[in-house]
């Protein structure tokens, strides 16, 4: 789920990994291996399949990611590499592809993960359509390619941030009330491709629209007007983010599973098909880097 303090965690399971160590010398030391490792690289859709594979196997942990321990209201890490949720999954492999140092890292993690790279928790990228999205592209790291690869359809949700503000902490209740009682209700919208359109009826998959699909692309998992306003306040329009990974000619969803407690590697068309069966999962948007 793309709303990080939304999903029930599933993990912190004690699955064989290579996790990075967050001790800050070791840290540093193993990181600056990795960019060395990655120097020769030049493509950024190959970059995110050599940094999005160093992670496979870590566990699925829900928020693993907050302001620091200078931020007001969540005091987790601004990064680490030990557990991720699907969004910080993808941000930590933007931001790893798109860096040569650590110091690069550090900064345009920032970049991804806040509006204008201004850290607080008010302007943190926390809805996918109405913030990461858009804000990802006004700053030219993202472009939406959805429309350029087949037919697609609007998703369409009216999102209330007072509304989830209020719900996310009760004993913050008055705190979040200050932060949300001047936000209106706003419009979001972004394209989607049909799973009809992607998936034949046999679920074979429709190979036009799978061949289309960029190495190294970021996939977002959308739910047009998706009711949550019981459990977090206000309706949303993405649940889940991924990127699409080539290998030996199939497409794989490389994504961080809450069900399987990790970060997984998920045939592309069997995970979709899967998706299908839910009435309302209804497509995918897809986005790609402006870098090469």
């Amino acid at each position: 789920m793309t709303i990080n303090t939304v999903i029930i965690a599933i993990c912190a399971l004690a699955y064989p990994s290579v996790a990075l160590s967050n001790q800050p010398y070791e840290l540093e030391t193993q990181i600056s291996s990795l960019f060395e490792e990655a120097k020769q690289i030049n493509k950024v859709s190959e970059r995110i399949a050599f940094f999005s594979e160093r992670l496979l196997s870590l566990p699925y942990q829900d928020s693993p990611l907050g302001e620091g321990s200078e931020g007001t209201y969540d005091k987790d890490p601004l990064y680490r590499f030990d557990a991720f949720d699907c969004t910080t999954f993808v941000e930590t492999v933007l931001a790893l592809s798109l860096s040569s140092k650590i110091e690069d890292f550090a900064s345009q993690i920032n970049q991804i993960r806040y509006r204008q790279g201004q850290i607080s928790f008010v302007t943190r990228n926390h809805f996918t359509s109405l913030d990461w999205i858009p804000n990802n592209k006004k700053s030219g790291i993202l472009k939406d390619i959805t429309r350029s690869i087949a037919f697609s359809k609007n998703a369409k949700a009216t999102i209330r941030k007072r509304s989830w503000y209020l719900k996310l902490h009760q004993a913050e209740l008055a705190a979040f009330l200050a932060l949300g009682i001047h936000i209106r209700p706003i419009k979001s919208s972004l394209p989607y491709i049909p799973l009809e359109r992607i998936l034949h009826p046999s679920g074979t998959g429709n190979g036009a629209i799978i061949k289309k699909i960029p190495h190294g692309s970021i996939i977002n998992v959308v739910r047009p007007n998706w009711d949550l306003r019981k459990s977090i306040g206000t309706r949303i329009n993405v649940s889940h983010q991924g990127l699409a990974i080539w290998k030996q000619g199939k497409l794989y969803f490389r994504h961080a599973s809450s069900h399987q407690g990790k970060i997984i590697d998920s045939p592309f068309v069997e995970q979709f098909k899967k998706y299908a069966k839910n009435p309302s999962i209804k497509g995918l948007n897809i986005l790609v880097t402006t870098k090469n």
